[in-house]
């Protein structure tokens, strides 16, 4: 014996999640830049924050060990006798024993950031 059924209101879903594609795509095309780009200026205080829209749904920042203007200074420097000093490298040490590039009170602050914006930008509605 075949199983049949008959739904009503198939086109209402149908229209709410066409919606709903519709504010992830603009969510992910304008909202979410602004919201990483505010997350490193006022979150991670950065003054020159590095952001870039990868394609029409991911956006991405770097992050450095510790700030450019500090990992220039030494380059900047000039010995008594107008020489750059030599620099001298380092082994790699263990990352095992130091924080990471990234603490996790950023990432959590990154994380609460961006669900706030999910929250007020992004409604699940039916279509009437």
């Amino acid at each position: 014996m075949p199983l049949t059924f008959q739904a009503t209101g198939v086109q209402n879903v149908l229209d709410t999640f066409e919606a709903m594609e519709g504010q992830i795509d603009g969510f992910g095309k304008e909202i979410m830049f602004d919201g990483l780009l505010a997350w490193q200026i006022i979150d991670m205080h950065r003054k020159y924050p590095n952001t870039s829209q990868d394609d029409e749904r991911t956006v991405s920042t770097e992050i450095w060990p510790t700030s450019r203007v500090a990992m220039l200074m030494p380059l900047l420097k000039r010995t008594p006798s107008g020489k750059a000093p030599r620099r001298v490298y380092a082994p790699p040490r263990s990352t095992s024993k130091h924080r990471p590039i990234l603490r996790q009170v950023l990432f959590d602050m990154l994380v609460e950031r961006m669900g706030k914006l999910m929250e007020e930008q992004m409604k699940w509605q039916t279509k009437a």
